[in-house]
């Protein structure tokens, strides 16, 4: 209604005018309401009462129904209001109450109770010797009634919901300085309601010292606008006198026109719980990670004192073995042979032991790099070849895409896993079965392998737990076959880690197909940051009168490049160092410069970077020989400008071929096969009994490696390349074993070694050198086994450069 108050209005023509004789003149004028004052009056003396027609409209009935009768008003009133208003009325009429505000429901037309805020008061008539009038005026406060009476609901809720939540409240008014804290913030620190004040500062005093500047500080931020919410965790002390973790959260509702905050509501919650709980994980977890590194450590011993003299142990088996047999008799080659398989069980098994431990702890890099697929797998079948023969099973490898020859990933991992499966698949063909390996590229780059046999087969109910570590199919197969149980289980994490999946079907008595899918992007086998992408070829170049710089400081390697360079009709200059390629690019004119990158004075990437900025030839191509795969990577980044990379051990094909397309000589058009000659149209030819014919054996009579260096250079010259790299690899052994934990000197000092050791056929040590030059850029904890796995093999190869040398000066 539009009347805030009960002060009466003017006069107005539409007013009910009582009879002036009977009534005061101030009542009259009082009474000369307009329709919209709801009022009452009484004759007090006669018991009369009066009722505007808005009144009569308020509670839906006929003024004439009402007419004067005193009492006509009761039945629309309200039961519990009805005696105290009866009361004030009798009060009015006894000189008890001169003036009273009730507040008074009337019931309504619309079948609702109505709230009226009631005021009665007394008026004198002094015409009538001070004749007593009553009167009552009603304002309609419906709408404020529902509306307390919701806020009511609400905050009853409101409480229901904090109380059941643990959340307490406080309110911060500003203006009056003073602060409320509800019935929960009292009882979370232990104290009754009436033991809180309204001090604004009171929850300062209860928390703890360490806690509260940087509460005070958050609150200053919060309250000069520069936060949206305010937010702490701090602690207060209960009164009981322990400390109970709070979750204090608020933010400014009220501020004025000129920014200041003018009230702050916000909640405490008790996280006492949450913070014990957090704090015992924490502490759980450092126990964990103490047992782990305890672990760890003793794994590490474990590995120097045990892989360490295990590989020794296989090595110099091989020597007696290949040394006395036919001379010794049968029965001490075959204590030989015995002690070389229980070596070599014993071996595997502390490697998957040491693996799935790195697994487990999470130590175990997954590498993205560069890499030939089939040579691979061609490594797989080379180590598995004789546990094959012996046995008599055929092994075949198909591989249906030629797309496959380079592609990126982790090529050690991928060949463990490959490794494990063939193995087991032998392991359980019995002699005359076939293990067949194929490889096929699906869509998006998933490269699929699978490995099918012919074998012993899995029961159902076992190939749910197959991947599961150390399980096996049944208690008899870990006696009849060997074995940790744990070559299954770290494929699986592998192949997990390399972000594909294994699965595996089999049939008892029929066989088993063992099948992992893994992303394998293609990959370009030379990069070039400013040219295209040198191609690779089948056939064999011709460097006509084409002059080449090479800067190499392995002599070994030097000699070898040197040699092959020329036979294709290159001439070649070839110096030691970085800074003696300098000088010579600034003296003479190169078609082509083959830079090695780890060189003493001055390495590769400073002598490109020098050469391109100040020589005779500043656009001479230069192309990088490096074995370490980070190389170009680092160049790339630095900017240095290299034009073509080669990864070493050099594909001397590949290498004529680039020479030539960066000297611009012919076109190159057919694509390289990079899985080697005994493959043809992607599938690995076998011998008569189905094996792989690949082999690994450093000797004079079966060396690939060792023949192409007699072809290339001779044998006197062979010789001398033998003895120098057998007394660079001993005094590169002393440093690796003194500087185990300089990983940037471990790097130099493999890096020479790598290419040379698979110049002469020791390819598992060369392998190992590029796998040490990988964990060195990470500082990989699988560093420290590897340098272990080094020293065994660099001893091994010791032996075995000793007896090449021996065989050469007996050739001569």
């Amino acid at each position: 209604m539009p009347h805030n108050d009960l002060q009466l209005p003017k006069t107005s023509d539409n007013a009910a005018r009582p009879d002036a004789t009977d009534h005061p003149p101030a009542l009259i004028s009082a009474l000369s309401e307009p329709d919209a004052l709801i009022y009452w009056w009484v004759d007090i003396a006669y018991r009369k009462v009066q009722y505007s027609r808005s009144f009569c409209r308020q509670i839906g009935v006929q003024r004439d129904t009402l007419k004067s009768d005193p009492n006509a008003w009761q039945p629309y009133v309200h039961p519990q209001n009805l005696e105290e208003l009866n009361n004030t009325l009798k009060s009015l009429r006894k000189d008890f109450v001169e003036e009273k505000t009730l507040q008074i429901r009337f019931w309504g037309p619309g079948g609702e109770w109505q709230w009226f805020k009631t005021r009665i008061r007394k008026v004198h008539n002094p015409t009538k010797h001070d004749r007593p009038f009553g009167l009552i005026l009603f304002q309609d406060i419906t709408a404020e009634k529902r509306a307390e009476m919701m806020l009511k609901d609400q905050s009853s809720q409101l409480a229901h919901a904090l109380n059941n939540a643990r959340q307490a409240v406080w309110d911060r008014d500003f203006r009056t300085g003073k602060t409320f804290y509800s019935r929960a913030w009292s009882e979370m620190l232990g104290y009754r309601p009436e033991d809180i004040t309204d001090d604004p500062n009171m929850w300062q005093t209860l928390m703890h010292p360490d806690d509260l500047p940087d509460v005070l500080a958050a609150d200053r931020a919060h309250l000069n606008g520069q936060t949206e919410r305010f937010r702490q965790e701090f602690r207060m002390r209960h009164k009981d006198g322990h400390w109970v973790w709070i979750l204090d959260r608020g933010q400014v509702v009220e501020r004025d026109g000129q920014g200041n905050p003018l009230r702050m509501i916000g909640t405490h919650a008790d996280i006492t719980q949450r913070v014990e709980t957090h704090a015992a994980l924490e502490a759980s977890q450092r126990k964990a990670e103490q047992a782990a590194q305890a672990k760890s450590d003793f794994l590490s011993n474990m590995s120097h004192e045990l892989r360490t003299p295990l590989t020794s142990i296989l090595g110099v088996s091989d020597l007696l073995l290949e040394e006395l047999r036919g001379v010794l008799a049968d029965q001490y080659i075959s204590a030989l042979t015995m002690q070389k398989e229980a070596g070599a069980g014993l071996l595997a098994i502390v490697n998957d032991i040491l693996d799935f431990t790195k697994i487990e702890a999470g130590d175990l890099p997954i590498e993205d790099t560069p890499f030939c697929l089939p040579e691979q797998v061609a490594t797989v079948l080379d180590l598995v070849e004789k546990i094959a023969e012996n046995k008599g099973v055929s092994v075949h490898l198909k591989i249906t895409d030629s797309s496959l020859d380079h592609v990126t990933g982790d090529p050690f991992r991928t060949r463990q896993v490959l490794i494990n499966l063939v193995s087991n698949a032998i392991k359980f063909t019995p002699s005359g079965g076939l293990v067949t390996v194929s490889i096929r590229q699906k869509p998006e780059g998933i490269v699929e392998f699978q490995v099918a046999d012919t074998g012993i087969g899995i029961a159902p109910d076992v190939i749910p737990n197959l991947f599961k570590r150390f399980t096996q199919a049944d208690t008899s197969t870990t006696r009849q076959y060997g074995g940790s149980g744990l070559g299954l289980a770290i494929s699986h994490r592998l192949v997990e880690l390399m972000g594909g999946h294994i699965d595996v079907e089999s049939t008892p008595n029929e066989g088993s197909v063992f099948t992992f899918e893994i992303p394998l992007a293609k990959a370009e086998p030379v990069t070039a940051p400013s040219q295209d992408t040198v191609p690779t070829i089948h056939c064999e170049e011709k460097l006509d009168g084409i002059r080449v710089l090479l800067a190499e400081d392995n002599e070994v390697n030097q000699a070898l490049i040197k040699s092959r360079l020329e036979k294709s009709g290159a001439t070649v200059h070839a110096v030691s160092n970085g800074l003696d390629a300098v000088d010579a690019a600034k003296t003479e004119t190169f078609d082509v410069i083959l830079m090695d990158i780890q060189m003493p004075i001055m390495d590769g990437m400073e002598a490109s970077q020098a050469i391109k900025q100040d020589s005779v030839q500043p656009d001479c191509p230069i192309l990088a020989l490096t074995a370490n795969v980070y190389a170009q990577k680092k160049a790339t980044k630095d900017g240095i400008p290299i034009d073509a990379w080669l990864t070493k051990p050099v594909d001397w094909s590949l290498l004529i071929s680039s020479i030539a397309k960066l000297r611009g000589n012919g076109q190159l058009d057919e694509t390289p096969n990079a899985a080697g000659d005994d493959t043809i149209n992607g599938e690995k030819q076998t011998d008569e009994n189905g094996s792989a014919s690949l082999t690994q054996e450093a000797e004079a009579d079966n060396n690939p490696q060792l023949k192409e260096m007699l072809d290339l250079v001779g044998a006197e010259e062979t010789l001398r390349l033998a003895q120098v790299f057998e007394e660079e690899l001993k005094t590169r052994l002393e440093v690796v074993q003194a500087e185990r934990e300089n990983p940037a000197e471990l790097s130099r000092q493999v890096h020479a070694l790598a290419s040379a050791a698979y110049s002469f056929g020791f390819i598992a040590l060369s392998d190992c050198c590029r796998k040490i030059m990988a964990l060195c850029e990470n500082t990989d904890p699988d560093l420290a086994s590897t340098l272990d796995e080094f020293d065994a093999l660099a001893s091994q190869t010791l032996l075995s450069i000793s007896r090449i040398s021996n065989q050469l000066s007996t050739a001569e």
